[in-house]
């Protein structure tokens, strides 16, 4: 698949919920993470330093009209890390998802999100 592929700076595991950050000068969070593997929650935790990327797939555009018309915007995607055991650099697997429109990032990080550097990568 050819996607934006982000760098993730930094996971934070708060209340039984994770937050991803892709901006390391801000402290806001990016989006709200979704591990998809258990094993990679016991793997992080126990602090083993992993390289972990933000690959955006949709890029929704919202219109709720409540008392207010409100228009709100959100990307959504998978987290990846390197394959282990891959001779070739571009094989990923992927470890969870990524939703921003659960936490308040603002547009900073959308459109750090969106308009990342496209490379193609093989999701194994």
């Amino acid at each position: 698949m050819e996607a934006p592929l982000s760098k993730i700076t930094r996971i934070e595991f708060t209340d039984g919920e994770a937050y991803m950050y892709v901006d390391s000068w801000t402290r806001r969070r990016s989006a709200r993470f979704i591990p998809g593997l258990s094993s990679f929650v016991d793997e992080f935790e126990g602090g083993a330093g992993q390289e972990l990327f933000a690959v955006s797939l949709l890029s929704l555009r919202r219109e709720t009209e409540m008392i207010f018309h409100i228009k709100t915007n959100e990307v959504q995607g998978i987290v990846v890390r390197r394959a282990k055991k891959q001779v070739r650099s571009d094989f990923y697997e992927r470890v969870g998802f990524f939703n921003t429109g659960l936490v308040d990032g603002g547009s900073w990080h959308l459109s750090i999100l969106k308009k990342a550097p496209s490379e193609k990568i093989l999701v194994v």
